[in-house]
């Protein structure tokens, strides 16, 4: 069952170690709550929360919440939404062994760290921090989105052991060039809008690429995409791109953006 606090101006978790708190909201124990809502509130700490045994989804987003605490007993919790709080650094997530997505986006954490220990996470959204180094992801075997967009990030590195992502986000970032991609070799989407790129190259290995997102970059020229049958969807808008060429290979194609006030005349696809 769910627990909707949101928006309520709270500043403290009600305690739900305490069962007349559970009953004033009308469940009979801390045990029934399976999800809480707590987003759009004034809370700076995360307490209160022992005995909710059977929690599997915790929303917390948009609070003034400064550290990740007191989580321990929330063994079944599966989703945890901390986004637009204060937290400086991930912490304290070891006894979380269930949790499949973790949402950490417009926090103030520098350093990708303490995630060992979470083999069934899924989905990991840190965009919006200040981070500037890829790193310390290789246990995390079952990642399949991965969003590091509006870092600091200047290049992409320490992906390899991520065989089942399908989704990576990089957009605002600082990077200049396309690393070789040799894995992860299910991606599907690839979003480097907004960064200083200036080449398209080194994505011969994503055959099943179907997304690439490039808009925003400095690019000049379209080249390099023959290694991609699957490529559904090319966003090159805001480059410098002067002509239409080497697309022939592409038969899957549905989208190609190329929008640039100052683009020549199109020309036939």
């Amino acid at each position: 069952m769910s627990l909707d606090l949101s928006c309520r101006e709270l500043t403290q978790i009600p305690n739900f170690n305490d069962i007349n708190v559970v009953k004033s909201y009308g469940f009979n124990s801390p045990s029934d709550i399976i999800e809480l809502i707590l987003e759009y509130n004034k809370l700076t700490r995360i307490e209160n929360l022992d005995l909710l045994s059977n929690l599997q989804t915790l929303y917390l987003g948009k609070n003034k919440i400064k550290k990740i605490e007191n989580l321990d007993s929330l063994s079944n919790l599966q989703t945890l939404y901390l986004y637009q709080n204060k937290i400086k650094k991930i912490e304290n997530l070891d006894s979380l062994p269930k949790l499949k997505i973790l949402n950490f986006r417009a926090n103030k954490i520098t350093k990708i760290e303490n995630l060992n220990l979470l083999p069934n996470l899924q989905e990991l959204d840190l965009s919006e921090n200040n981070i500037s180094k890829i790193e310390n992801l290789d246990l995390l075997s079952n990642l399949q989105k991965l969003k590091f967009g509006g870092n600091k990030i200047s290049k992409i590195e320490n992906l390899n052991s991520l065989q089942n992502l399908q989704e990576l986000h990089l957009w605002l970032n600082q990077i200049t060039k396309i690393e070789i991609l040799d894995s992860p070799p299910n991606l599907q989407t690839l979003n480097l809008m907004y960064n200083k790129i200036s080449k398209i190259e080194n994505l011969d290995l994503l055959t099943n690429l179907q997304t690439l997102l490039l808009d925003g970059n400095q690019i000049t020229k379209i080249e390099n995409l023959n290694s991609l049958p699957n490529l559904q969807i090319l966003d090159l808008s805001w480059n410098q791109i002067t002509k239409i060429e080497n697309l022939n290979s592409q038969l899957n194609l549905k989208l190609l953006d190329l929008y640039y006030r100052e683009m020549n005349q199109y020309a036939q696809l």
